[in-house]
């Protein structure tokens, strides 16, 4: 078994936005009213996957062994500085360190651009992310309601303000896996 983290290209849309779409509907169902995850889901994914988003951000790809296993989308020059924009792991991939393994991508690309922070938007009633994100050392701000899909939805920014600490904490990660201290 092979993780390789890679650019995204245009082949890889798809896929990128069905991965995207369905950890949407899973995770983000109990957050909106009925109906909200089904066909304004689609028309924003659609708006969002299109192939000048390669241009715009960054997207990287994980496979596990030429599979999809997920994806990250982040922004190194947003007005607010660096800003992760989507994390996503796809479900049966969940627990195998592939999250890890794009963050430390990210953390590489922004290294090599001279930044040293990195901030992203979590749904409040996303628990098991939020979870993981302190874990990793990100620190949570207040709750503000966030406009999606045609409604509010409470959420907080994450900001890790030194990369050190979060490079630490997914170092950290792997050396626990290892069954190192």
């Amino acid at each position: 078994m092979s993780l390789v983290i890679r650019p995204a290209c245009e082949d890889d849309l798809s896929g990128l936005q069905a991965l995207h779409s369905a950890n949407w509907q899973t995770t983000y169902a109990p957050c909106f009213k009925a109906g909200a995850l089904d066909a304004p889901l689609t028309a924003m994914m659609a708006q969002k996957w299109v192939p000048d988003v390669l241009d715009k951000a960054e997207v990287a790809v994980a496979e596990w062994d030429g599979a999809l296993a997920g994806f990250a989308l982040w922004d190194p020059g947003h007005k607010d500085g660096p800003y992760l924009d989507n994390l996503h792991t796809a479900a049966g991939m969940r627990g195998k360190g592939v999250g890890r393994h794009l963050m430390r991508a990210i953390c590489a690309d922004l290294r090599r651009r001279g930044l040293s922070s990195l901030s992203l938007v979590v749904l409040e009633e996303n628990k098991a992310t939020r979870r993981v994100y302190r874990h990793w050392g990100g620190v949570e701000g207040p709750v503000f309601d966030d406009p999606l899909l045609g409604e509010t939805v409470p959420a907080r920014r994450v900001f890790w303000p030194d990369l050190d600490v979060l490079e630490a904490c997914l170092a950290g990660d792997a050396t626990r896996r290892r069954g190192g201290s």
